[in-house]
């Protein structure tokens, strides 16, 4: 038996020792073919000398794609000429770039030109790395995917450059390791500033750091990157250097920084009230000084975040897009602004008892007020201990008023579904929010003990409350004045008269077991509804193809989801456009401007001469945006919202 045993042993260390074999030659193996692994274009900027990152998937392709979408549709369409008044947007803003980069020594018009005929020529791939240094130092690294005959032509544009502006050096040819290497000076005020270029294996590589392009000029040689497939995609991000720069910005000296975040590691899990709090300084005590951009950021959580990044991939019938919010593990808890967000998945069988038919926006997501509220007492004692002490007498002043405990009686009862739609009317956009509630007999409670008749608020409200009572619900009705703009007049005739004022009603009450608020119209529809045995069956918002749509497609880890319509979101400000008096102010602006303070830029010249009286009618506009889906999750440590907009048919 001892026999079988000590077998059984050697057998398991010899195959322990075999996969411990195996595992070490498949790691030599993998080391010495590394360099012949793909690899992209990005990983040649070193993301931590990066402050933030702008890459085009394909240059030519996006641009494209933006003018095959209904927005790039509808700007070149022949009914927005007369509003242009023959302008170009795409000339402006290319003047006003190229010349933010010239001398004012410079052939502006002709060098500008150039510029843009060498962005031309970079037609694949494009990235630019953005590093802010000491001071106003900015650091630039450019790749770009382009052939030999392109960065050869780039480089004869250059020289050309070179020749309209003086303080353009020509640039000098070098080489390293048998590439050649252009180096071009500049004259600044403060000092002369260098660039280095060099093109292999189809990508071209620049920037102010020449030991980073000769790095990179040794990676290329090893073997070249893979080019990006798929549709085309603009990425944007703003790195952890750019984060920690926010936080080590020093405030000035006469103003020494606030208070270091004490935040326990425990923050966040004690009850409430069970913190100790600080001792109050001495009546005589000087105030303490403002406290700095960064010790206000570490006290909110924000210096969790390690990037923040921002996709849009333009589709043929689509625009998708991603945001990213990378986080870095909690310490101490969820604390500051995150502990907002709730991380429960929704679920699919969440309805409010009512949803008009023409809302353009929808939405539904976790979020724990209560979890925040407890949060703030920390947050405030982080950036100053005073502040704190304010804020909890002010919340004693007003329980001991109205007789209310806020975090027991309102916030501990909320729970953590949030809910909120908007529409349109000939009055404006209408808005409904519902909380929903852990204990809706105890708001009911509340409300009544809070705006019924005898209260301290009823009387202090007067006739801006009504209360009402609408089929077995409480409502209460909060008048508010609402100024109705009178029409403009015409041009040479007396200045427009006063506006109107009317009266519009917000409803509060406690309807389907959640806290509802919002106009007074779509809060007696909720009440209504509930009291409908087929309150959802006749619901058509919820049998719309748009929303199943949005909960067939929901990840199962979602915490919000959302509608919107882009079209109706147009109309007001359609509205504003379209009003006389705006066109007569912005075509008078200069007039009224001193000359030396004009703008002399392309870009404000555009705009000031666009015609908003020749703007086509809100119909013909609307019909070029359609209607978008939205999800936010949590994919470990990363918030990320991600949403798609259909374009509408061609017309």
């Amino acid at each position: 038996m001892k026999d079988k045993t000590k077998v059984n042993a050697n057998s398991k260390v010899k195959t322990r020792n075999s996969f411990l074999i195996l595992s070490a030659v498949v790691l030599l193996i993998s080391l010495s073919l590394s360099p012949l692994w793909p690899y992209e274009r990005m990983e040649l900027l070193d993301p931590e000398e990066q402050s933030i990152i702008i890459r085009f998937s394909n240059v030519a392709e996006f641009l494209k794609a933006v003018e095959q979408s209904g927005p790039g549709r509808l700007w070149n369409s022949e009914a927005m000429k007369p509003f242009l008044n023959n302008q170009s947007l795409g000339e402006a803003l290319k003047e006003t770039l190229m010349n933010s980069f010239l001398s004012e020594k410079a052939k502006q018009k002709e060098l500008s030109h150039l510029m843009w005929e060498g962005l031309k020529l970079q037609k694949g791939e494009l990235i630019i790395g953005i590093s802010f240094g000491k001071g106003d130092k900015i650091d630039i690294a450019v790749i770009a995917e382009i052939d030999k005959a392109g960065f050869l032509k780039t480089m004869e544009l250059s020289e050309r450059m070179s020749e309209l502006d003086e303080d353009l050096g020509a640039p000098q040819r070098q080489s390293f390791q048998g590439v050649d290497i252009y180096h071009s000076v500049m004259k600044r005020p403060e000092g002369p500033d260098s660039t280095w270029d060099a093109f292999y294996n189809g990508t071209m590589v620049g920037g102010d750091n020449r030991e980073w392009v000769e790095h990179s000029i040794v990676q290329l040689k090893k073997q070249p990157p893979t080019s990006p497939s798929g549709a085309p995609l603009l990425h944007l991000r703003v790195t952890q250097r750019f984060i920690k720069g926010l936080f080590e910005k020093k405030p000035k000296a006469s103003q020494p920084e606030g208070p270091v975040d004490q935040h326990p590691p425990d923050a966040g899990t004690e009850p409430p009230g069970s913190q100790t709090p600080p001792t109050p300084p001495p009546p005589d005590a000087p105030s303490p000084p403002p406290p700095s951009p960064a010790v206000i950021m570490k006290a909110m959580g924000l210096d969790r975040v390690q990037y923040i990044s921002f996709d849009l991939t333009l589709k043929p019938k689509a625009m998708e897009s991603l945001f990213r919010i990378k986080l870095n593990p909690p310490t101490g808890g969820n604390r500051g602004v995150w502990a907002l967000l709730g991380k429960e998945p929704l679920p699919s069988n969440h309805r409010l008892a009512y949803v008009p038919e023409d809302v353009y926006t929808y939405q539904v997501m976790r979020l724990d007020f209560d979890a925040l509220w407890r949060e703030i007492p920390e947050i405030l004692k982080a950036i100053n201990p005073q502040q704190a002490m304010q804020f909890q007498a002010f919340v004693n002043m007003f329980g001991a008023m109205y007789q209310l405990d806020l975090s027991r009686d309102i916030f501990g009862n909320l729970g953590t579904l949030f809910t909120t739609y908007s529409r349109m009317e000939a009055m404006g956009k209408q808005e409904l929010m519902a909380l929903q509630l852990r204990t809706p007999a105890a708001m009911e409670k509340l409300l009544a003990k809070l705006f019924g008749e005898g209260s301290m608020l009823k009387s202090q409200l007067k006739d801006a409350l009504e209360v009402h009572e609408l089929r077995g619900h409480k409502l209460y009705s909060f008048k508010n004045p609402k100024l109705i703009p009178a029409p403009p007049p015409e041009a040479g005739q007396q200045p427009p008269q006063p506006p109107n004022i009317e009266s519009v009603y917000t409803g509060l009450s406690v309807v389907d077991g959640a806290l509802v608020f919002g106009e007074d119209k779509l809060v007696r529809g909720m009440i209504q509804a509930t009291s409908s045995t087929s309150k959802i069956s006749s619901n058509g918002f919820y049998t719309s193809p748009l929303y199943t749509e949005m909960i067939r497609n929901m990840p199962e880890n979602a915490v919000g989801c959302s509608i919107v319509d882009i079209s109706q979101l147009l109309k007001p400000f359609m509205g504003i456009l379209k009003n006389p008096a705006l066109s007569r102010t912005l075509s008078s602006r200069d007039q009224l401007t001193p000359p030396k303070k004009r703008s002399s830029s392309p870009l404000t010249e555009f705009f000031n001469n666009l015609r908003y009286d020749r703007l086509p009618d809100f119909e013909y506009i609307s019909s070029f945006f359609g209607k978008g889906i939205g999800y936010n999750r949590f994919q470990g440590m990363d918030l990320i919202s991600q949403a798609v907009f259909k374009y509408p048919e061609k017309r």
